[in-house]
């Protein structure tokens, strides 16, 4: 149903509570982050404050997530300021849940300076955090910048997983076979250095096949997935309507 039908339930029974916490709050803020309403997460701060809680760190990481799956960087970054401004701590969660957001948003720049910032106090990136730079290349099809990210994963000593792998192949230049050559590339690649694909893996492959003549090459994928006993999900099904 319609997203405000769905967090009903949750909301009446919130209205209901005679005492509302801090938690209670944070629950229906990540619910409406889940949801794509970062208008009403940011109201939900707003009535706390009102209501003389505190927010706490769960509180703006929350909000945090709320801006980012909408790709309001510029929200999402004045909710980290003020954890800054707030003194809170901040962990390797709320540094994630930021570069999250500057990888929905495609924005390379703000994330290199998080993740400099991360170094500078000593929060050792991990996997998820330095696939966040990758990510960040995909909107714009940006292979060179996302190259490198990739090759600064290895840097660092981090073995590169499924997700990281598909984020650069997400962001492959190019059309054509010349595309799908270079996405089929990485597939063999990553399988040489023992990481399986996933689904999604299969799916950025897919996508990189919408200007392919041959439809035997797609077959093959669809047949090679299939072997692998991985069934397609509702983003395969878009994609195949397109190629």
């Amino acid at each position: 149903g319609p997203p405000s039908l769905r967090g009903e339930p949750a909301g009446r029974v919130f209205e209901a509570m005679p005492q509302r916490t801090v938690p209670a709050y944070n629950s229906l803020i990540t619910m409406h982050g889940r949801m794509r309403e970062q208008a009403a997460a940011e109201a939900l701060v707003q009535r706390m404050k009102a209501e003389a809680l505190e927010p706490d760190v769960i509180t703006y990481t929350s909000l945090l997530a709320a801006h980012g799956a909408v790709q309001d960087l510029e929200a999402a970054m004045r909710v980290l300021q003020a954890m800054k401004d707030a003194s809170m701590p901040m962990d390797d969660i709320v540094y994630g849940t930021a570069l999250s957001a500057c990888a929905k948003a495609g924005d390379l720049a703000k994330a290199r300076e998080l993740l400099a910032e991360m170094d500078a106090v000593g929060l050792e990136p991990r996997l998820i955090h330095l696939t966040c730079l990758v990510n960040a290349c995909t909107r714009w099809k940006d292979e060179a910048s996302a190259r490198e990210a990739f090759e600064e994963i290895r840097r660092r000593g981090v073995a590169p997983d499924a997700i990281a792998y598909t984020g650069l192949i997400g962001a492959l230049s190019g059309s054509g076979d010349e595309l799908f050559a270079k996405a089929m590339a990485l597939m063999a690649e990553m399988q040489e250095v023992g990481v399986e694909p996933d689904v999604w893996t299969f799916n950025a492959v897919l996508r990189a096949a919408e200007g392919v003549e041959d439809w035997g090459k797609v077959q093959a994928l669809l047949d090679d997935m299939d072997a692998r006993g991985l069934a397609p999900n509702q983003q395969t099904e878009l994609i195949l309507g397109i190629v």
